[in-house]
C-alpha cells in the first residue's frame, strides 16, 4: 500500500514538474517575443507546449497569448505596409495633379504623363476618387488631342495659303477651346480670305485661257495672281506653262 502511494505521488510530482517547466518555457517565450523571435520558432515551441498537456489550463493559455502577440505583429506589419502604399500612391497623385494644372490646350504631354501616374497609383491603391479623376483626365486629354490636331492642320494649311481650309480647321479647334493665340490665327485668316477668293478667280481664268490655247495670257494672269497670293498650285502651273512656251519657241526656230 505504501509502495503504491509512493509511486502515485512520484507520478503526480513528475507531471507537476512538467507543467511548471512548460509554463516557465511559455513565459520565457512571451518575454522573447518582445525582443523578437522567429515565427517558425514560435510555431515549434507552441506545438511542444500543446503536446505536453492540452488539458492543463496553464498550457492552454500560453499558446493563446502567443497567438495574440503573433496576430499583433501581423497587423502591425500590414498597417506599416498599407501606410507605405498610401504614401506612395499619394505621391503619384500629387505629381499628376500638378501636371493637369496646365491651361495650355496644346500641352498634351503633361496630360499623357498624368494619366500614367494616376494609373500607377491605382495599381498600388484602388481608390474610387482616383478612378473618377483618371476618367476626367482621359476625357480632357482626348479633347486636347482633337484640338491640337485641328490647330496643327490649320497651321499647315495657312502656311500653304489654303486660307478657307485653314479657317475651317481653326474654327473646329475653337469649338473645343478658345484661346488668344487661336483668335489671332482666325483673325489673320479672315483678313486674307478675300485675297484667296480673288486668287481662285484668277486661277480659274488662267485655266480657261490654257484650254483655249492662250498660254501667254494664262501666264500673265498667273504672274499677277502670284504677286498677291504666291500659292504653290499657281507656281506649279506657271512653271508648266513656261516650259511649254519654251518648247514651242524651240520648235518654231
Amino acid at each position: 500500500m505504501n509502495n503504491q502511494y509512493v509511486a502515485k505521488t512520484n507520478n503526480l510530482f513528475e507531471e507537476f514538474l512538467q507543467i511548471i517547466n512548460a509554463y516557465k518555457r511559455g513565459s520565457q517565450l512571451l518575454t522573447d517575443l518582445k525582443i523578437g523571435i522567429d515565427n517558425d520558432q514560435l510555431r515549434a515551441i507552441t506545438n511542444k507546449l500543446v503536446k505536453i498537456d492540452h488539458d492543463v489550463k496553464a498550457c492552454r493559455i500560453l499558446p493563446y497569448k502567443i497567438w495574440q502577440i503573433t496576430l499583433g505583429r501581423k497587423l502591425k506589419h500590414y498597417q506599416e505596409g498599407l501606410e507605405k502604399k498610401i504614401l506612395e500612391a499619394e505621391k503619384l497623385i500629387s505629381q499628376a495633379n500638378s501636371l493637369i494644372k496646365s491651361q495650355d490646350p496644346l500641352d498634351i504631354k503633361s496630360f499623357i504623363r498624368a494619366v500614367t501616374l494616376y494609373q500607377s497609383s491605382l495599381l498600388i491603391l484602388n481608390e474610387p476618387k482616383t478612378k473618377a479623376k483618371l476618367s476626367r483626365v482621359k476625357h480632357e486629354l482626348s479633347q486636347r488631342q482633337i484640338f491640337t490636331n485641328e490647330y496643327d492642320q490649320g497651321q499647315i494649311l495657312a502656311q500653304q495659303l489654303y486660307i478657307a481650309k485653314a479657317l475651317k480647321s481653326f474654327r473646329k479647334a475653337e469649338e473645343i477651346y478658345s484661346t488668344a493665340l487661336l483668335t489671332v490665327k482666325i483673325n489673320d485668316c479672315e483678313s486674307k480670305i478675300e485675297d484667296e477668293k480673288q486668287y481662285l478667280h484668277n486661277l480659274k481664268i488662267a485655266k480657261v485661257h490654257v484650254k483655249c490655247g492662250f498660254l501667254e495670257k494664262a501666264l500673265q494672269v498667273l504672274v499677277e495672281a502670284r504677286k498677291i497670293f504666291p500659292r504653290q498650285d499657281s507656281t506649279s502651273l506657271s512653271n508648266k506653262l513656261e516650259n511649254t512656251l519654251k518648247g514651242y519657241e524651240e520648235i518654231c526656230k
